[in-house]
């Protein structure tokens, strides 16, 4: 008989038939009421279910008689059964062993076991619910632990803070995106005490620009990173070494300069020259270095013509983007001053020479058979000449709504223009020139350029405040004087 293995039904361990038989006779009841499983039937009937209520326990009951009695007990009762330790809501119980199909079964073929197989058993149904409920609570317990809890928060509040800053530059609005409360709370309470609306809109607005930048700047510089360590680490000539890091520098100094100027964002004047100094470090200082003739460097000729031509082209993404960013900053600062009639003025200086380098480019393109490139060009020229056609409405005095629409307006016809040369350029690239452009340098090229773009619009437009204001206490001044009437007989007179 010690070939042959029993168990109890409310027990999990497996023993021989003699040593249960001995265990039951020292217990002095036998088998009756435990329930000893061997084989393909059962020694003895199974009674494993426990009802409760009011303090008194009923059973042990079988299947048939528990599910028969079900009924007739109160609803507030509990069960459980013979081996569990917590009482449970009787319908619950009910339910649970009901829908268990693998009890009705375990209830007639409980196969043989034997000492090799003990292990790779399978839990009962009873046990994977025991299972679930404890990883459920622990799961419980993680998700409400403090730490978990306060980094959910601080995630959450960076994604929102993304989401303002995102819609603050995608709208360049401030009729529409103003500070948030906290946002005056904390320049109102700063060393300048801002208190103004207009000036706290202000503000908020260059924080944000300052933030995506930010960002923008540090995914350049990690893309950059992998490729200036190759050259570090390569037999490139010490001279160029030195100049591939100095050029490095200026990504990576900008970025330190910008992270000052976001945490200083409540003393707008020192913001300002943080912000101003970053951008002009991330592109006069490529400029310069690419004054440096390579081959004396210790390069070949070919290897200086392709480093150089491929820096030369990054530079000219930041040029283009210049004239850019002082456009969209005249457009965003007529929704802040509506008044002014500066943005008239910077849109008719500026858009016509950005103009006509698309213009240049594209007419080149329509010489040398270019077709697609030079529909992009076309694009791109109309895109950059798109503010002149409101340019006399941009210029005068009006409302906050007026100067809404008017910039609306604008960036409408500038956006679908830019979206059509994009198209047309990007099918150029790559159908036409066949060029396989790497993910990395996709990025790189996009981060680098929208970068600059925001930088240059954050800078342009603090300028322009400051020339503004500063021409405006100068005509104050001058007003009544014999040079003011001087000028008004001359004007008279030329015109």
């Amino acid at each position: 008989m010690d070939d042959v293995f029993v168990r109890p039904i409310e027990e999990d361990d497996w023993q021989t038939l003699t040593s249960a038989i001995i265990a039951a006779n020292q217990a002095g009841d036998g088998t009756a009421g435990r329930g000893l499983i061997m084989g393909d039937h059962k020694v003895s009937n199974v009674k494993q279910h426990l009802v409760e209520h009011s303090n008194q326990i009923h059973g042990p009951y079988e299947d048939a008689e528990f599910y028969t009695l079900l009924d007739s007990f109160p609803e507030d009762s509990n069960a459980r059964q013979i081996g569990m330790v917590d009482w449970q809501p009787l319908r619950q119980y009910a339910d649970f062993f009901r829908s268990q199909s693998q009890l009705k079964d375990s209830q007639n073929v409980i196969p043989i076991q034997t000492k090799t197989d003990k292990k790779l058993r399978p839990p009962s149904p009873l046990k994977i619910h025991q299972i679930r409920e404890s990883g459920l609570k622990k799961l419980s317990e993680i998700t409400t632990n403090p730490y978990v809890v306060g980094a959910k928060d601080k995630a959450t509040v960076s994604a929102n803070l993304a989401k303002l800053f995102a819609s603050r530059i995608i709208k360049s609005d401030f009729t529409l995106v103003r500070a948030t409360e906290e946002e005056r709370s904390a320049l109102a309470g700063s060393g300048d005490k801002m208190e103004s609306s207009l000036a706290q809109d202000y503000a908020a607005w260059r924080r944000a620009v300052m933030g995506i930048a930010l960002g923008l700047f540090v995914i350049t510089t990690l893309l950059d990173l992998a490729q200036m360590w190759e050259v570090l680490i390569s037999e490139s000539p010490i001279l160029f070494k030195g100049w591939r890091l100095a050029l490095f520098a200026t990504q990576v100094v900008p970025i330190g300069l910008l992270f000052l100027s976001i945490l200083n964002w409540t003393n707008l004047r020192k913001s300002r020259q943080l912000g101003r100094l970053a951008w002009c470090i991330q592109f006069f200082g490529p400029l310069a270095l690419l004054l440096v003739p390579l081959r004396t460097l210790g390069l070949s000729a070919e290897i200086a013509s392709f480093i150089g031509v491929t820096f030369t082209l990054f530079m000219m993404a930041k040029v283009f983007g210049m004239f850019s960013g002082l456009v969209r900053s005249a457009l965003t600062l007529k929704t802040l001053l509506p008044q002014g009639r500066f943005t008239g003025w910077v849109v008719g200086v500026v858009a016509p020479f950005y103009g006509l380098f698309f213009g240049l480019a594209a007419i080149m393109a329509v010489q040398t058979g270019q077709t697609s490139l030079a529909y992009g060009f076309i694009a791109f020229t109309f895109s950059a000449i798109a503010p002149l056609a409101h340019a006399a409405d941009l210029s005068r005095p009006c409302s906050e709504n007026e100067a809404t629409v008017m910039v609306a307006k604008a960036r409408l016809i500038q956006g679908r223009a830019i979206a059509v040369g994009l198209l047309f350029v990007s099918w150029y690239v790559i159908k036409v020139m066949k060029v396989e452009l790497g993910l990395n340098d996709a990025v790189h090229f996009a981060s680098s350029f929208l970068a600059n773009l925001l930088l240059v619009t954050l800078a342009s437009a603090d300028l322009i405040i400051e020339l503004i204001k500063k021409s405006y206490s100068q005509s104050r001044e001058t007003e009544g004087t014999d040079v003011t009437i001087e000028l008004e007989q001359r004007l008279s007179a030329l015109s």
